[in-house]
């Protein structure tokens, strides 16, 4: 993940933390996960929420990795693109 090698991380937990978060990430969407989900603001909004607290708990505070609200926010954005387009449902 570009966004985690701007960090002072060795390349083995660099690969590791963007495996855990790719693999958190697809948790996060199947837990939400429901019929006509693209049409509910509200599963999307659940959805945009715990990726955000995933990337705040997790990768700030327990892995110390400092990612600034825009960062964060562009790659939500760019997850959410994704998932639309490779048609999660």
């Amino acid at each position: 993940m570009p966004f985690l090698g701007k960090h002072e991380i060795d390349e083995e937990n660099l690969e590791i933390a963007a495996a855990d978060t790719a693999i958190a990430i697809h948790g996060i969407f199947e837990k939400h996960k429901k019929v006509h989900f693209w049409d509910d603001e509200d599963a999307q909004k659940q959805t945009v929420n715990e990726i955000d607290d995933y990337f705040y708990d997790e990768l700030k505070t327990e892995r110390g990795i400092e990612l600034s609200l825009d960062p964060m926010d562009d790659i939500i954005e760019r997850v959410m693109q994704v998932a639309k387009h490779r048609g999660y449902k």
